[in-house]
């Protein structure tokens, strides 16, 4: 994506995650389900219930979603093929795709960027 002029900004985890996704809207959020939490952000997942301690990646695409992003703006990645996991995109509103599927991610990264909600028809 860098080759095509793209600016792509790394979060290590996700403290740094959630700084970045309540400063800005982005064109796509590609998010690690098992992003790790930590300090304050772990105690805070904690508490919001077993799948968000679990997979702090859904903590982030949900965060995502409320704060202005598109559901197709907002992909989840895992290795972990789990129907929990499916149902929950469902409910939330975002892409899941497993690793091993790098082909499906380029198509749908492709797709995603090739929709500019900016412009005007």
């Amino acid at each position: 994506m860098e080759a095509d002029g793209r600016k792509i900004i790394l979060a290590n985890n996700v403290n740094e995650a959630e700084v970045l996704l309540k400063t800005h809207l982005y064109r796509i959020v590609i998010v690690d389900l098992n992003i790790p939490a930590v300090g304050d952000a772990k105690s805070y997942l904690q508490e919001k219930g077993a799948i968000y301690d679990r997979f702090g990646g859904l903590y982030l695409a949900e965060l995502a979603r409320n704060m202005g992003h598109r559901g197709r703006q907002v992909v989840v990645y895992s290795v972990h093929e789990s129907r929990e996991i499916e149902d929950f995109s469902n409910r939330i509103g975002f892409t899941y795709i497993t690793k091993g599927c790098q082909r499906m991610l380029k198509q749908e990264i492709d797709s995603i960027l090739s929709y500019d909600p900016t412009e005007r028809k």
